[in-house]
């Protein structure tokens, strides 16, 4: 039996353009963030126990009622039934709690999935994906999505990774009401709840050696009973992460969508959209200098263009940090 365990600290002040993720007039602010992070692993012949537990505190010094406690941990079990098939079961919790309590919100997934191994080359992985929110917003709205996935990854060497995924997924919001519209343009709440269908299909390509640098495409297809609530997207992303000089790491992320509405001409109030949460249009760059083998000190900006609660109406932010991480 193995034990492995790793611990994190992570202090840092930041400067955000538009702290409330708004069109016009937007406030500047400035904070401080703590970060800690613990994770704990229990490896056995025939199995694989993990948890893990990440916390992060945001002081916002401007605009206090912006502050925030963000938690997220899991715990998962793998177990091997044989040298080529692994099952595993998996519990994610994830919570946000605003100095205001009117924005928080949590999530918690309840995952099964199965691993097999076809050939040194080819992976292939199934899962399916339970997840429970609740928001406290608008009368503590719920919604319940579950989430069918499969994965096919082709390793031609150690150095490179092709995958595919194709995924489906139902949404259910439970006493939402769906919208229609009436004269073309009106929007009327009807008696059924929202409910949500996607399908996503998505394609990664990834190279690691010297450096780490990869490229995501996804499709995403969105049919739904609200008039607003329908849509196509496509996505991409890339990703690099490489040493500069001695002691010196480069991580850069640009990301972006096209998100295209099937009634354009509608607008509407998305309730259940958390704009900070959903990364959709992202530049980001991080710069990492190793003090010694315990410390790093970093600079990083980013810049997202994000959607509001307004559908087809994006704001503009800009964040600067600056700080230390710690390995305990």
């Amino acid at each position: 039996m193995l034990l492995c365990q790793q611990a994190g600290l992570q202090v840092s002040t930041y400067f955000d353009s538009n702290v409330r993720e708004v069109l016009t007039k937007a406030d500047q602010s400035l904070g401080f963030k703590l970060r800690g992070n613990l994770s704990h692993k229990i490896v056995n012949r025939n199995w694989l126990l993990e948890g893990s537990v990440l916390t992060q505190t945001y002081l916002d010094a401007i605009s206090p009622d912006q502050s925030k406690l963000v938690v997220n941990s899991g715990i998962g079990l793998r177990y091997n039934l044989t040298p080529f098939i692994q099952v595993a079961g998996l519990l994610d919790h994830f919570q946000k709690s605003f100095y205001e309590a009117g924005f928080s919100y949590r999530w918690t997934d309840y995952s099964l999935a199965g691993y097999a191994q076809a050939s040194s080359k080819v992976t292939l992985s199934t899962k399916y994906s339970r997840r429970n929110t609740n928001y406290a917003t608008l009368d503590s709205i719920k919604f319940l999505g579950e989430t069918v996935e499969i994965r096919i990854g082709w390793h031609p060497n150690s150095h490179w990774l092709l995958e595919s995924l194709v995924a489906g997924k139902q949404i259910t919001f439970h006493d939402y009401p769906a919208q229609d519209v009436v004269d073309d343009t009106a929007l009327i709440r009807l008696s059924a709840s929202q409910e949500d269908r996607a399908c996503t299909v998505q394609i990664h390509g990834r190279y690691r050696h010297r450096m780490i640098m990869g490229t995501i495409v996804s499709y995403e297809a969105v049919t739904s009973n609200s008039v607003i609530g329908g849509y196509n997207l496509l996505s991409g992303r890339f990703y690099l992460s490489c040493r500069l000089v001695k002691d010196n790491m480069l991580h850069f992320i640009i990301q972006r969508v096209r998100k295209n509405y099937r009634r354009g001409d509608l607008s509407g109030v998305t309730a259940y959209r958390d704009p900070e949460e959903r990364i959709q249009n992202r530049t980001y760059l991080q710069l990492e200098h190793k003090v010694n083998q315990s410390s790093i000190v970093y600079f990083q900006i980013s810049h997202l263009a994000n959607e509001t609660l307004l559908n087809q109406n994006y704001y503009n932010k800009t964040m600067l940090e600056l700080g230390i991480k710690y390995k305990l």
